[in-house]
C-alpha cells in the first residue's frame, strides 16, 4: 500500500464511537462544550461564514460550527470516520455536509470559502506544505486558516507503520512554530499561534482522574491576503 493509503487505513480500522468518546477526541460534559464554542467564536468570527472542516473525522468541528450558525463542509478519506457524522447529523436540524475525498487538496470550488478549519490533523499529513497551499486557493481573498493542534515535548504517538510515520513532517509537534513556518511556507500571511487556554484548563480537569496530562492547545492562524 502507498503511505497514504495505510494511513487512510488505520482510520478506517478506528472505532468511531469510541473515538468520540476518548479524551481529547469528544465532549464530555457541557462545560467543555461551552469551552469549545466559546473558542471557536473567538477564532472563526461572527456567521455565517462558508467553512470547510478538512479532516473531519466524525465532524466534532463541523457540528460545532454548524451549530454557531456557519454553512460548514466536512471532508474526509474514511468512509467509516464519515458514516458516523453522517447518523450523528440526522439528529440535527442544520446538520454540516459531510463528503468523502482528498483532505489534501479537497474537490471544492477555487475561492468558495471563507475559512479552512482543521483539528488534529496537520501531524498527519504527508505534505502540509502542499495541502496548506491547496486550501489557500479555496479561500476567497481575505479568508483564513485555522490548524488547531496539541502539542508536547515529550509525548509520541507513531500509529502508523514506521516508514510512514517517519514521513509525516509534522508527526511530533513540539512548539507551535513547526506549524507555523509550514503554514507561512504555504502562501498564508500574518501567521500567528494562540493558546486554547480554556479548552487546556477543562480538559486537564477532565482526564486528571484518568491519569493522564492534558497537552497544550493552540490554534495556528493565518490569512490569504
Amino acid at each position: 500500500m502507498s503511505q497514504q493509503e495505510w494511513i487512510t487505513a488505520f482510520w478506517d480500522d478506528t472505532h468511531p464511537e469510541e473515538y468520540d468518546g476518548a479524551a481529547f477526541h469528544g465532549l464530555r460534559d457541557r462545560r467543555e462544550k461551552k469551552a469549545w464554542l466559546d473558542t471557536l467564536h473567538d477564532l472563526v468570527g461572527d456567521p455565517p461564514q462558508d467553512v470547510l472542516d478538512a479532516g473531519t473525522g466524525t465532524g466534532f468541528v463541523a457540528f460545532l460550527l454548524a451549530e454557531l450558525g456557519h454553512h460548514v463542509t466536512g471532508v474526509d478519506v474514511s468512509e467509516v470516520m464519515l458514516a458516523r457524522a453522517r447518523a450523528k447529523a440526522e439528529a440535527v436540524s442544520e446538520p454540516p455536509t459531510f463528503l468523502l475525498g482528498d483532505v489534501a487538496d479537497p474537490a471544492l470550488p477555487a475561492g468558495s470559502l471563507d475559512l479552512v478549519i482543521c483539528r488534529h490533523v496537520a501531524w498527519t499529513l504527508l505534505d502540509p506544505i502542499g495541502s496548506f497551499r491547496a486550501w489557500r486557493q479555496l479561500l476567497r481573498p481575505g479568508g483564513r486558516i485555522v490548524v488547531m493542534e496539541w502539542f508536547s515535548p515529550t509525548a509520541t504517538w507513531d500509529p502508523y507503520p514506521a516508514e510512514v510515520n517517519a514521513a509525516l513532517p509534522l508527526g511530533h509537534l513540539r512548539t507551535p512554530s513547526q506549524v507555523e513556518t509550514a503554514v507561512r511556507e504555504g502562501g498564508f500571511d500574518g501567521v500567528h499561534a494562540v493558546r486554547l487556554n480554556a479548552i487546556e484548563e477543562i480538559e486537564r480537569e477532565l482526564t486528571k482522574e484518568d491519569g493522564y496530562d492534558a497537552p497544550e492547545r493552540f490554534a495556528v492562524i493565518g490569512r490569504n491576503e
